[in-house]
């Protein structure tokens, strides 16, 4: 059921939904990567979509994950680094890692010994996006490690607005169980979607029920309601 494969982006399926995304999103589509860590979806991302002239927005709070970020796009005119999370509320929140690397850095305290602490800032997507002149956003990937919920109640403007049009998230993790967060929650929020189940072979529809709450990562794609089946590049 590729539940717990949400980490390798070849064997949990978001490879291929970009290959689908290929066909359908606009030329020059602005995307959102939202928990970069060190680029490795950044990668995928200019892989199977530069032939689009993809706008994409790097956000990655960690210092030493973002200078990564920096070495390895900095020259790169499709890219836009952002050193700062996305959340709920502008602000100044703890990041908690285990360590220098940025791996698994998250703005939720879990329960292990060991954490290093930083302070980093935080902004939403709706401020973000009001201050930047975006209007539009074709597709979210966010990965905050349990953060996730918290990303989206950021954006509540721009989904009233329906200027966005397709998001994948990561859920079901430890830090998800600690922040309250639920499928169904984003269910609620993302009521205008449809929503996926990513899968190795592909992307499954989901007929959800709170009974059904599986809290064992993986990936999930939210497409608006709005956006037909067969929409072609323009």
């Amino acid at each position: 059921m590729n539940y717990g494969s949400a980490n390798s982006p070849d064997d949990s399926g978001e490879a291929q939904l970009l290959t689908e995304l290929a066909e359908e999103l606009p030329r020059e589509p602005v995307i959102f990567d939202v928990g970069a860590n060190t680029g490795q979806y950044t990668r995928l991302l200019l892989k199977k979509l530069s032939s689009l002239k993809p706008i994409i927005y790097l956000f990655e709070p960690d210092p030493d994950a973002y200078a990564k970020l920096v070495n390895q796009f900095g020259d790169n005119k499709m890219i836009r680094l952002n050193n700062f999370a996305l959340g709920e509320q502008i602000g100044i929140m703890q990041l908690y890692s285990y360590n220098k690397k940025g791996v698994e850095a998250s703005l939720i305290k879990s329960h292990g010994a060991g954490q290093i602490e930083r302070s980093v800032k935080v902004e939403t997507i709706d401020n973000f996006c009001k201050y930047s002149g975006i209007e539009k956003i074709h597709f979210i990937k966010i990965d905050t490690e349990g953060y996730e919920i918290s990303v989206i109640r950021g954006a509540i403007k721009m989904l009233d607005d329906n200027s966005i049009e397709r998001i994948q998230l990561e859920h079901g993790s430890m830090n998800s169980i600690i922040i309250g967060s639920s499928l169904y929650q984003f269910m609620q929020i993302l009521s205008r979607f449809k929503i996926f189940h990513i899968k190795q072979d592909g992307k499954f529809p989901l007929d959800f029920e709170p009974r059904f709450e599986i809290y064992y990562n993986s990936n999930y794609y939210f497409k608006l309601k709005s956006q037909s089946s067969d929409s072609v590049n323009t």
